[in-house]
């Protein structure tokens, strides 16, 4: 292979000298004006091509000798990263231009580094924004397109509506509704709006009313029974204690006490202001093996009267299981009623009765 020295392949050709001096300037190539339209030159480009000026002195004295038809002047001096730079400007030219492409791939999602020259093709004026009437006439459009359930629909429809100045619930959706569905859905509103108000005055959120709008939320909720156990002693909501197991001896009588915590239990408005709960419960014991009643308590009311209402209720009863009641499995079963809410929850639990202490006190253990 011909090695030649830098003088030696530079020499022969007028190209060579000009591929010198444009390397020596920048190793930047004319532009065309619709290129130069079109590149954009970061500005890492810009520092990585600076020259110094001795560099630029150099680059104007060979420019001046190839003007008037002179080869090299012969006390030309270059440094070694010139001449590193005049032979990748020569490899550089060398190359054919990539020829363009209509089809060229859509790079508009790919990461680009801080250095990396992008191409501006087209610059397309951004869309006026859109009005609080647009944008609200969009979404509930959206919203009717939508899969979702018609309730699902009409609470999305609730929340939205805060960005309309009149709180207007869509009629599209909200006629869809039952009589007890469209109430439940206003009073979603009324909440959302209430602690909407509360947090915008930067006040303290007022605790009682968001309460009461969640009660009025929530009132078709029937009752329900949370926790249900038989205790040896009970001193308030949530604390008491069970019996270690639900093994009894049989042939004597056995008192213990009923335990119950509800959840959505309605409260009655007095024409006092008070507000009254009023329940009724029923214990039953069935045999296990026949679904037979053995023993019942008769039902006993219940009624509560506080100022304020309450948020958390349980329900304690002191009951006897008879000595009559003989070896075997049984379920007890507490029944509780709203006679408010006009609904009634029912849960169970499994006992059973020995005729042998010992094993009592080891079940126990």
């Amino acid at each position: 292979m011909l090695n030649l020295s830098p003088r030696a392949w530079l020499r022969p050709t007028l190209a060579g000298a000009v591929a010198l001096t444009l390397t020596l300037v920048g190793c930047v190539a004319p532009e065309k004006p619709e290129e130069r339209e079109r590149t954009v030159i970061t500005e890492a480009d810009n520092q990585d091509d600076e020259v110094t000026a001795s560099t630029q002195a150099l680059a104007d004295r060979l420019s001046e000798a190839l003007t008037q038809g002179g080869g090299l002047p012969e006390d030309l001096e270059l440094t070694d990263e010139q001449w590193e730079q005049i032979r990748a400007a020569r490899q550089a030219r060398q190359q054919p231009e990539p020829e363009e492409s209509e089809d060229e791939p859509d790079r508009s999602g790919e990461a680009h580094g801080p250095s990396s020259a992008k191409t501006v093709t087209d610059i397309e004026d951004e869309p006026d924004p859109l009005t609080r009437r647009e944008l609200l006439a969009l979404l509930r459009e959206r919203l009717r397109e939508s899969d979702n359930s018609t309730m699902s629909k009409a609470l999305i429809a609730a929340a939205i509506s805060l960005a309309d100045p009149n709180h207007e619930i869509d009629p599209a959706i909200l006629g869809q509704l039952s009589g007890s569905q469209r109430d439940r859905v206003e009073l979603f509103q009324q909440l959302l709006l209430t602690l909407g108000q509360e947090l915008a005055q930067g006040g303290d959120l007022e605790r009682y009313d968001i309460e009461r709008r969640l009660d009025e939320l929530f009132r078709d909720r029937p009752l329900e029974i949370r926790t249900f156990a038989l205790c040896r002693r009970v001193s308030g909501y949530g604390v008491y204690e069970p019996f270690e197991s639900k093994t009894f001896l049989a042939g004597r009588d056995q008192r213990v006490i009923a335990y119950s915590e509800l959840e959505h239990f309605r409260h009655n408005r007095l024409a006092n202001g008070n507000y009254e709960v009023e329940l009724e419960q029923e214990v039953v014991l069935y045999n296990e093996s026949d679904g037979l009643a053995v023993w019942r308590h008769e039902p006993v009311r219940i009624t509560d009267e506080s100022r304020n209402p309450r948020r958390d209720f349980f329900v304690v009863q002191m009951i006897t299981l008879p000595a009559r009641i003989s070896v075997g499995k049984y379920r007890l079963k507490v029944r509780i009623s709203d006679q408010h809410g006009n609904s009634l929850d029912e849960t169970t639990i499994p006992l059973e009765f020995v005729a042998d202490a010992s094993l009592v006190r080891s079940r126990n253990q």
